[in-house]
């Protein structure tokens, strides 16, 4: 089943963006809503800071539903993902991922665009990416929305890793660290 995973992507993609809703609602939503659009990044989860900032510039909708549209692509790729580490770690039952990211897309907190979802899709593609280079990759992406959460990680990701490969991979965590943390707030 190769077409599993782009599968899930697709489905899920625009079940989400189907749903998707016009606007922040109060609190933290709307205040990644204010951050997007000013492109400022906070020292908290500068990653997705960024990413919402990108996604604030395209021209369809408030600001709120441009954000919801970000939550409704990490959705789709976490629930990828979900699918493709279930294969990895579970290669007999290549349909146990599926129900896992149908759990998981029914989860009400599944729908909310945040620096979680980041740092959950940046996990399971870790655990799924079976070159050491592309984990250690998606553990740069968990650095950049869940620091604590991403070292832990990276650790466990760099244990398996072949040690030709760990000095490239740790340089690529280290200079996204840097460029990701210079001027957050």
């Amino acid at each position: 089943l190769p077409w599993l995973e782009p599968a899930v992507l697709g489905v899920v993609l625009i079940a989400l963006v189907i749903t998707a809703s016009g606007g922040p609602t109060w609190g933290v939503s709307s205040a990644r809503a204010v951050i997007a659009t000013r492109f400022d990044h906070g020292a908290a989860a500068p990653l997705y800071d960024l990413l919402a900032s990108v996604f604030s510039l395209i021209p369809a909708g408030e600001p709120g539903f441009r954000l919801s549209l970000l939550g409704a692509l990490l959705a789709a790729l976490t629930a990828a993902g979900v699918v493709a580490a279930a294969r990895v770690l579970v290669p007999k039952t290549p349909l146990a991922g599926l129900a896992g990211g149908v759990v998981l897309v029914l989860a009400p907190p599944f729908r909310d665009s945040s620096p979680a979802l980041l740092a959950a899709c940046g996990t399971v593609w870790a655990l799924a990416l079976t070159g050491e280079l592309a984990a250690l990759l998606a553990c740069a992406v968990v650095i950049g929305s869940a620091p604590y959460l991403g070292v832990a990680l990276t650790i466990l990701v760099a244990l398996r890793t072949p040690r030709e490969h760990l000095p490239v991979g740790l340089a690529v965590i280290g200079l996204s660290i840097v460029a990701l943390w210079l001027g957050a707030t």
